[in-house]
């Protein structure tokens, strides 16, 4: 079998491949729709997982566009903002997709979408989840620096230019670790960015960026990684 995964977030891209191999599900990975609509038009995939929000666009819109090319594999819908049945319901209805799940995402649960979509279970143990991320989680640990001086990067021009598209990478960007930091056991600080992501979306739309709201945000992500941490 073979997926594509279509996600602009490359922690979880990697975690994700990580459980698809173990169940001798191939994976080509994407960033950004352009990329995954030409691997769409010159591979065969089986299963297809979409990430609902990326910098370049919606995932609906490349679900519609599978659709529309009738092209009727599985496809698993990734999103932080679909929650609701009625919600799944016209997802399934209208976009074509088989599940919706909502990140941040445990290796379990994506153990059990691997072994529903092949209708077996896996061939190699992953019964202690907690042993099976260690090395993925020491990966990701060592990319928080990275990720924080990023961050406060882009809380530093957005104060300083207030431009629409710096405030739009810098929501792109909180809204990555929201995505990724509770996989990876760090549930607080993925929550917390969840919060802040509407934050900075309000900021956006009225034009009125709040300095120290975003240094007391940078303040607090840190402090939250770190308790969180170690």
């Amino acid at each position: 079998m073979k997926a594509l995964i279509l996600d602009d977030n490359a922690s979880f891209r990697v975690l994700l491949s990580s459980v698809c191999r173990s169940y001798d599900i191939n994976t080509d990975e994407t960033k950004n729709i352009k990329e995954a609509t030409d691997l769409a038009l010159t591979n065969k995939y089986d299963i297809y997982f979409v990430d609902g929000d990326l910098s370049d666009g919606s995932g609906v819109d490349f679900c519609l566009w599978l659709k529309k090319k009738n092209i009727v594999e599985h496809v698993i819908f990734i999103s932080t903002q679909f929650k609701s049945l009625e919600e799944f319901e016209n997802l399934k209805d209208i976009v074509g997709v088989d599940l919706v799940i909502n990140k941040p995402i445990k290796t379990i649960e994506m153990k059990q979408i691997c072994e529903h979509l092949i209708g077996k279970s896996n061939n190699v143990s992953i019964d202690n989840e907690e042993d099976y991320m260690v090395d993925l989680r020491e990966k990701y640990v060592k990319s928080i620096k990275t990720k924080l001086v990023k961050l406060n990067d882009l809380i530093k021009k957005t104060i300083s230019t207030q431009d629409e598209e710096t405030i739009k990478t810098l929501i792109d960007e909180i809204h990555k670790i929201s995505g990724s930091a509770g996989t990876y056991g760090f549930e607080f600080a993925s929550d917390f960015c969840h919060q802040m992501e509407f934050v900075v979306k309000d900021m956006c739309q009225t034009n009125n960026v709040n300095e120290e709201i975003l240094h007391d945000f940078m303040r607090q992500l840190k402090n939250v990684f770190q308790l969180n941490s170690y």
